[in-house]
């Protein structure tokens, strides 16, 4: 399920994941890649490709699992500068 909702400095867009939830190990070795130049063959592509459009304007990636039942794959944007949205 992809949900948004705004914050003051920008937007942020949220994957609920309700399958199998990922241990804390599996979460930090999932970032970890994600800070490579280059995808390895254990990166998950899709967070890779997230990563990389979150923090090319500044934004960020997190993951984070919810009340035991969901993992989700968050992502903050900045909102453009007003001058920029004009």
């Amino acid at each position: 399920v992809l949900e948004t909702r705004e914050s003051e400095e920008g937007v942020i867009l949220s994957i609920r994941d309700t399958g199998p939830l990922m241990s804390a190990k599996g979460i930090d070795s999932l970032l970890k890649g994600l800070e490579d130049e280059t995808p390895t063959r254990e990166t998950r592509i899709e967070y890779y490709v997230i990563h990389r459009i979150a923090s090319a304007p500044g934004g960020r990636f997190w993951i984070e699992c919810v009340g035991g039942v969901e993992t989700r794959f968050c992502a903050w944007l900045p909102r453009a500068p007003a001058a920029v949205r004009k």
